[in-house]
């Protein structure tokens, strides 16, 4: 019977998932056609499976060929290909980050000048062993754990005018994740004057009680 088997067409004397792990990785786990075998599936002419061993790091490749499983080939080189900034790694873009990655962002660029704080743990990606660390070093762990292979650069420092262009000017995107209306301001009005061939995403966050119809914009 021949199957495509991590990516590769293969020929192989085994019937069911089962047998494919006992002979190839114990312990392992089998992804037949996207979905894992969570019970013994047996195999047919053509079916994608990969086999994945929990106690090993995959290769960029391995990963690679895993996330394709689920993607279409255009959509999983255009996230490959891609470069996304964050700037600020509180509430939205500690969660902003993990969520990229999970979908296969390539690079990611990241900035905070913070350190993990106990009132932050209600609502931003971290956990009790990170306080005291800083915000980088503990959103580039946790994203690690998700993506070995995802190229993380990480900058700790506040964001100025002066180094906006440095830290961001070679991303595609980026997405404005800071805390003050002040910083905000400067962060897009920055990006807009001194990045003009990268695409800048604004998010705010709103806590508070009351109906949503009370909310009111003004331009001034």
């Amino acid at each position: 019977m021949r199957i495509v088997l991590n990516g590769t067409p293969a020929d192989t004397e085994f019937k069911s998932t089962s047998e494919l792990l006992n002979g190839m990785c114990p312990g392992g786990i089998a992804v037949v056609n996207s979905f894992t075998a969570d019970a013994d599936i047996e195999l047919s002419e053509g079916d994608s499976v990969f086999i994945l061993n929990k106690d090993h790091i995959p290769s960029e490749k391995e990963a690679d060929l895993l996330m394709s499983a689920r993607d279409p080939s255009r959509i999983r080189s255009k996230l490959r290909s891609a470069s996304i900034g964050i700037a600020g790694l509180g509430g939205l873009g500690s969660n902003i980050a993990a969520m990229l990655v999970r979908s296969g962002i390539g690079r990611l660029v990241i900035s905070d000048m913070d350190t993990v704080d106990a009132t932050n743990l209600n609502r931003q990606n971290y956990f009790y062993d990170d306080l005291g660390r800083p915000k980088t070093d503990a959103t580039e762990d946790l994203l690690k754990r998700i993506s070995p292979c995802t190229e993380i650069e990480k900058h700790q420092c506040r964001l100025t005018p002066e180094n906006i262009p440095d830290i961001y000017g070679n991303c595609d995107i980026v997405c404005e994740a800071l805390d003050s209306a002040e910083e905000k301001a400067m962060f897009i009005n920055t990006v807009l004057e001194k990045c003009l061939d990268t695409i800048i995403i604004s998010g705010l966050g709103m806590a508070g009680h009351g109906h949503s119809n009370s909310i009111t914009t003004k331009n001034g």
